[in-house]
């Protein structure tokens, strides 16, 4: 065997504990040291929101599993909140994983492979990263190899006790994260190839305990199962994976891995990418199957496993983390070959010391800068925000937060910073961007009190043209802004916060937002121009997410400040904003409407001709049964008309109704109706056609129809206006309930300059 730790002689190889011992060691050190030193980053928090519920909550999630937040709920009953103790479970996972490495390289032979494998894995910084990390990727990884070292041990040497500890520890690894299914998956065609290779009469009698562990896996899984559907729908798309409607291709996952895989540095990739392939070929050479088979299945087919499936949000290296230590066996494999090469004789030789000591200590000093900044970087400074703030601001001073690079509603500052206001007891007014509300606003106006912005960017620096705003950066991405000269009153302040930062939402996401909550803050202002525009500069902005409640509370606001102003052409712009989104609003309607036909034949000013109609002409109100769009119409049963005596205004004006055939009567058969509408000039008695429209009496015709007919060239005219229904073009005049919804002469839209103040 390649790499194998006994001698030639067959005496086994002294100083392998203290090896063990040094490489474990070694990994604790690396992932213990400042273990709390940065904050918690948005996931962390949820893990602490998770872990904090009761336990029949966190057993009944339907997002994530529950075990991870069972251990972390477990640290925190023990050891209490503080960022060290919320990520000792990854802590220990990690740790515990590097010792799992060397386990499984005594069971597989190639010991000495496993020792160098251990070493790397103890040495790299992607592995420290998330065994830094209190979210569950750290012991997936554990609970993976783990999996690998039982389901190895249960195929070579078959024991029933073996396969039910394989499948109780599999079962964990779907408990702590939904990965484990692509972990399984992977060891299924292991097991299936595995049954394949070996003789038929030891397959007959050996198939019934990985039909028994199988089983196994499916009654201990079983509680959880309802819970899985729903986290599949949130994870399983390729709209989930890169947010174009394509998923990430097997380049992209590539490239996302052997960077962090290979140590990040400089040629320090791509040698360990050439090691672990040459791996793998030395196994092939050496008819070494078995081990062969366990490598390719551990790192090589899950990335094509999700490509396929296409299950993980994107193509980031945390989702496939439980890859790595197989990948750097395959590693460990190719160097303890050379080593074994290059001494000849016996591995324990003064040369073959000197050489493998001096390979570990370049691994060190080429891992140590990457090491070394995962220890130094602070991503997410909420502790030294907070410090700064408690220094510099008075407790009743209000805090903005400005997130220019959100993504699918996520904001990460109205996230952290509640978290660690409340954990604190810092009594600071937050107001967070993405979720100002009125009364938010409103609740700062009167005060004169310091305003400060905690904005995140990774777009670009933020720094300011001018000097009015004094800029604290906190790690690459987290400022702390406010007003140098502090002067005026708070919501003055945030308007000028909220201002001066915009143009650094560069993405239309962030950049939606802001102008929409700055919409709140003008509209509070009483600057109701510049709400008017940074609501619709939102509306342009914005992703398809729903804006309407707030816009119709800006707009709805604006109308009534300029209503007084009777047609006044702003107030008019805003009606027909407000009627965009909701049709039905008897104010903005009201407002925009010159004359309401509807009113006029209810007050008997309207000529009427039905003589030779079925029915009489009537009010009623229409229903689609699809949708429960309604409307209250004058209804004509064909022949029937209406006709109105009118004065038009010198201003333009335009028609609008809706018309429809009632749903009742679509079984009755018929051809349909035919609506139309014609105008007479008095002082010529000229008579125009304006509108002619049929509609059948057929399924896919069973919805409204909208009508508008400007009439701006009768401007300052006297007219006659007749409204009429006719049967169709058949004359079967059978269940032609017409109506003509709410007929009204509308305000024409008046172009306005969007900058008009």
């Amino acid at each position: 065997m390649i790499g194998n730790n006994r001698s030639l002689s067959g005496k086994p190889v002294p100083g392998l504990i203290f090896a063990w011992l040094l490489i474990i060691l070694l990994g604790f050190f690396f992932r213990v040291r400042d273990l709390g030193g940065d904050s918690l980053w948005l996931d962390e928090i949820l893990t602490v929101r998770f872990s904090s519920h009761s336990l029949l909550s966190v057993l009944q999630d339907d997002v994530h599993p529950p075990l991870f937040y069972v251990f972390t709920r477990l640290g925190i009953s023990l050891f209490g909140d503080s960022e060290f103790a919320i990520r000792t479970v990854s802590l220990f996972a990690g740790t515990i994983t590097i010792s799992l490495i060397i386990a499984l390289g005594q069971a597989i032979k190639h010991k000495v492979a496993g020792l160098w494998a251990a070493f790397i894995l103890a040495l790299s910084a992607a592995h420290i990263r998330y065994s830094q990390d209190g979210r569950q990727y750290a012991m997936l990884v554990a609970l993976t190899v783990l999996s690998y070292l039982l389901l190895y041990k249960a195929l070579v040497k078959p024991k029933l006790s073996t396969w039910l500890a394989y499948a109780v520890v599999m079962t964990l690894g779907l408990y702590t994260h939904y990965g484990a299914f692509i972990v399984l998956f992977a060891q299924v065609l292991l097991i299936a190839g595995w049954f394949l290779s070996i003789n038929q009469k030891i397959h007959s009698r050996l198939w019934f305990y990985p039909v028994a562990a199988a089983l196994v896996v499916v009654l201990l899984f079983s509680a959880q199962l309802r819970h899985l559907r729903s986290a599949l729908q949130s994870n399983i798309g390729a709209d989930l994976v890169t947010d174009t409607g394509t998923r990430a291709s097997l380049e992209q996952w590539f490239n996302s891995v052997l960077t962090p895989f290979g140590g990040y540095l400089g040629w320090l990739p791509t040698i360990f990418f050439i090691l672990a392939m040459l791996g793998m070929l030395l196994l092939v050479i050496q008819h070494d199957w078995y081990p062969m088979a366990l490598l390719t299945c551990g790192f090589i087919l899950p990335i094509p496993i999700i490509y396929i499936t296409q299950v993980a949000r994107d193509p980031a290296f945390r989702y496939v983390l439980f890859i790595l230590p197989f990948y750097l066996f395959a590693v460990g494999i190719a160097i303890s070959y050379i080593l074994r090469t290059i001494g000849k004789a016996q591995f324990i030789t003064p040369f073959n010391v000197i050489v493998s000591l001096s390979i570990a200590v370049v691994l060190l000093l080429v891992s140590w800068p990457a090491i070394s900044y995962e220890h130094k970087i602070i991503e997410e400074d909420w502790k030294g925000i907070l410090k700064y703030l408690d220094s510099h601001a008075k407790n009743d001073d209000t805090i903005i937060s400005l997130n220019l690079t959100a993504a699918k509603d996520v904001n990460l500052i109205g996230m952290a910073m509640p978290y660690y206001l409340n954990k604190t007891g810092n009594p600071h007014k937050l107001l967070n961007n993405e979720r100002l509300s009125l009364e938010d606003a409103q609740s700062i106006k009167g005060s004169e009190n310091s305003a400060w912005a905690i904005v995140r960017s990774h777009s670009r620096p933020i720094q300011f043209e001018d000097d009015s705003l004094i800029v604290s950066s906190f790690s690459e991405y987290l400022y702390v802004i406010n007003d140098k000269e502090d002067k005026g009153s708070t919501l003055k302040k945030v308007i000028n916060l909220y201002e001066k930062t915009l143009p650094f939402a560069l993405l239309p996401e962030p950049h939606c937002y802001i102008s929409r909550d700055l919409a709140l803050l003008y509209f509070t202002a009483q600057e109701y121009d510049k709400a008017f525009n940074s609501i619709e500069g939102a509306v342009e902005q914005c992703p398809p997410i729903s804006l309407d409640p707030i816009r119709h509370e800006i707009l709805s606001g604006l109308l009534k400040q300029y209503s007084p102003r009777y047609r006044d052409e702003r107030a008019i712009q805003i009606a027909y904003k407000i009627l965009e989104f909701d049709p039905k609003n008897d104010v903005a309607s009201d407002f925009v409407t010159a004359v309401n036909l509807l009113d006029r034949y209810k007050n008997g000013d309207a000529q009427i001709e039905a003589d030779n109609s079925p029915e009489a002409i009537k009010i009623k109100r229409i229903t689609m049964p699809h949708n429960g769009d309604w409307g209250n119409v004058i209804f004509m049963h064909p022949p029937a008309s209406v006709t109105y005596r009118l004065a038009l205004p010198s201003e333009a004006v335009v028609f609008h109704s809706r018309i429809a055939l009632d749903p009742e009567s679509w079984s009755w058969g018929g051809d349909g109706a035919t609506f139309i509408l014609a105008v007479e000039i008095e002082e010529t008695g000229s008579i125009v056609e304006l509108f002619h429209h049929h509609i059948p009496n057929e399924p896919n015709q069973g919805n409204w129809h909208k009508v508008d007919v400007p009439l701006a060239k009768y401007a300052n005219q006297n007219i006659f206006l007749k409204l009429s229904t006719e049967v169709g073009p058949a004359g079967d005049g059978t269940g032609d309930w017409a109506g003509w919804e709410i007929p009204r002469l509308l305000w024409d839209m008046p172009d306005i300059d969007p900058e008009m103040n």
